[in-house]
């Protein structure tokens, strides 16, 4: 980080605060769904309640566009996370079109 420019050193916080937004939905999102399977939560309530993904906007968003101020590592994980996101996304519009 200290061979970095400002814009640099911004886009890495932000692009890090993404991936964790990201990777924290996602274990939230997977938590309830395992609650569910286990039988911790009814699947009754678990219609009634409000566990979609949140902050598909900023999750959703692609961050190739920063690619050149950002270390290479921290793209994969972006591209990577991003991926997941994408997928979990699909799976709880499928699900929630089931109900």
């Amino acid at each position: 980080m200290k061979n970095m420019t400002p814009m640099g050193r911004m886009m890495f916080a932000q692009e890090s605060s993404r991936v964790t937004a990201r990777l924290t939905q996602l274990m939230s999102w997977m938590l309830f769904h395992k609650g569910v399977a286990m039988g911790e939560i009814k699947a009754q309530d678990a219609i009634k309640e409000t566990c979609g993904l949140l902050e598909e906007n900023i999750c959703l968003e692609d961050s190739k566009k920063h690619s050149q101020y950002l270390p290479h590592q921290l793209c994969e994980l972006l591209s990577k996370s991003h991926n997941l996101y994408h997928r979990i996304v699909r799976i709880d519009r499928m699900m929630r079109e089931r109900e």
